[in-house]
């Protein structure tokens, strides 16, 4: 063989990974709905469905609830013990074979089965689906927008990328699948607080005393359900170099345990990036006109 037809050959071989690999690439979206600044969304399950999933990036895991995972007679392959509200409780875990959503499958996923998912949902998409996309979620379309890996979204989509960790340590346990960014509450103080980025958050959350100027309250505080909680009014909440001018944060008088100080909902932003291959958030991007 000739050194200009090794050459050609050559070329051709890479032009041809880097056509498969643009078009492994593909982007997907979804549209959803929101129910109490919850983002609800169609999920196939094992070819069955769409069913109204909770898409939760809070949640390392998925979840199914206990009619859904009799119907569709999951496989149980274990249990898992966790600390509610109440005390332990165990939870059986399921393997599914096939989760799709907007056209995206991932296979092989497990998930705990709970006796009801809040919402009337049947479920909840967590990080445990998630975790193989980089998504856009943009509450103003309500549409999503994914792929798996760094690909054509990751080219429209321009901000400050902050970088989250993944892990972190909860009960004397190590917790992964987790998205934590830091953050700063200027009418806090000087504390640095891990925020747990929370799809599945209505409310703006942290696990610590708000101080005289809190107010206390004692409602059922959305899906959150903290009954005896202190809010406080503030005008600056700075997660890199973005921020947020006015919010409520909210506070549980009984402070729960957790490996992180408090709970980011998404729905802060008007749009948002999670890019889970490149551990980074770009909190309210520059989006190209055909995606705003």
């Amino acid at each position: 063989m000739s050194s200009s037809h090794r050459y050609s050959s050559f070329f051709a071989a890479v032009a041809f990974f880097f056509c498969v690999s643009a078009l492994g690439q593909q982007r997907f979206s979804v549209k959803f709905k929101v129910d109490s600044s919850l983002i609800i969304v169609p999920v196939t399950i094992n070819g069955a469905g769409p069913y109204n999933f909770i898409l939760d990036s809070g949640n390392s895991d998925m979840t199914v609830d206990s009619k859904l995972a009799a119907e569709l007679n999951l496989p149980n392959v274990g249990s898992v013990t966790f600390v509610a509200a109440e005390g332990t409780a165990v939870a059986s875990v399921v393997r599914l074979d096939s989760v799709l959503m907007g056209g995206a499958i991932a296979r092989n996923i497990n998930s705990t089965v709970m006796k009801q998912v809040p919402f009337k949902a049947r479920g909840v998409l967590g990080e445990g689906f998630l975790r193989n996309f980089d998504l856009l979620i943009d509450n103003r379309r309500h549409v999503i927008e994914f792929e798996s890996g760094p690909g054509p979204l990751l080219d429209v989509v321009f901000g400050e990328r902050t970088p989250f960790l993944t892990h972190g340590v909860d009960q004397g346990r190590a917790t992964s699948k987790r998205i934590i960014v830091f953050a700063h509450i200027f009418e806090l103080g000087e504390q640095e607080f891990r925020l747990l980025l929370d799809s599945g958050s209505d409310t703006l959350l942290v696990f610590t005393r708000l101080g005289p100027n809190s107010r206390p309250q004692v409602s059922a505080l959305g899906a959150n359900n903290w009954r005896a909680h202190d809010t406080l009014a503030i005008h600056g909440l700075e997660v890199g170099k973005s921020s947020i001018r006015a919010a409520t944060v909210v506070a549980p008088v009984v402070l729960p345990q957790s490996d992180v100080d408090g709970l980011l909902p998404t729905s802060l932003f008007s749009s948002i990036f999670i890019s889970h291959s490149g551990e980074f958030v770009i909190l309210n991007p520059s989006l190209p006109k055909a995606s705003r």
